[in-house]
């Protein structure tokens, strides 16, 4: 609502808008960075020393870990959908960017869970009194790394589609079917990177987790 939109007038004014809002995906994939440090990345270690009697239960580890991801997932998708899709209504998006951001939004939160619940089961603080003391240290730091470098990298996976409906846009011309094929590579590329950055964290945490003492 404060960002300066008025600096650029014109028929480059919408374009700068929506330019906005898709950056203002990075800024909602760092919200829900901070959201899953919190709630999901110290979800094992939230057991603390009874943790001996979840692994003397007739439960899998990835089914553990999965139902420890999910009570965070929740609330980070509602928080990252809130402002992502409130922020395109501000800045009068149109609804193909309010579609695809929320889309972006939802795989996003699925990948940053699963790196979260996956290196919170890797270097678990089992002694730690809070979940404060539990995200603070290195792990916590590094979570935060590889969470916003999947942000990053899913923001350059669809950057160039959103160039191209962009210029479509100011051009008022529809896309071509070049620009359409390369767009649903990258928004496919963008989902495989969310769904790998979800999946193979869990399954690598999962193949130790049962063997500490």
């Amino acid at each position: 609502y404060s960002l300066p939109v008025d600096v650029v007038r014109g028929p480059y004014m919408q374009s700068f808008k929506n330019a906005l809002a898709f950056l203002n995906l990075g800024m909602a994939g760092f919200v829900m960075a901070g959201i899953a440090i919190r709630f999901q990345f110290t979800a094992v270690s939230g057991e603390g020393r009874a943790f001996w009697m979840i692994q003397s239960g007739p439960v899998s580890p990835v089914r553990f870990l999965w139902a420890k991801a999910l009570p965070g997932f929740l609330p980070m998708l509602g928080v990252g959908l809130v402002l992502v899709l409130a922020s395109n209504v501000i800045l009068d998006s149109p609804m193909a960017l309010i579609l695809i951001e929320g889309a972006t939004t939802v795989v996003l939160a699925f990948g940053i869970s699963g790196i979260a619940i996956g290196m919170g089961a890797m270097f678990p603080n089992f002694k730690a009194d809070t979940a404060a003391k539990a995200a603070a240290g290195p792990a916590g730091i590094l979570f935060m790394v590889f969470a916003l470098v999947l942000v990053g990298v899913v923001m350059l996976l669809e950057a160039l589609p959103m160039w191209f409906i962009l210029r479509a846009q100011l051009a008022g011309v529809a896309l071509t079917g070049t620009e359409v094929f390369i767009s649903l590579v990258a928004f496919c590329a963008a989902a495989l990177v969310c769904a790998f950055a979800a999946i193979w964290p869990v399954r690598k945490a999962a193949t130790g987790l049962w063997a500490r003492g």
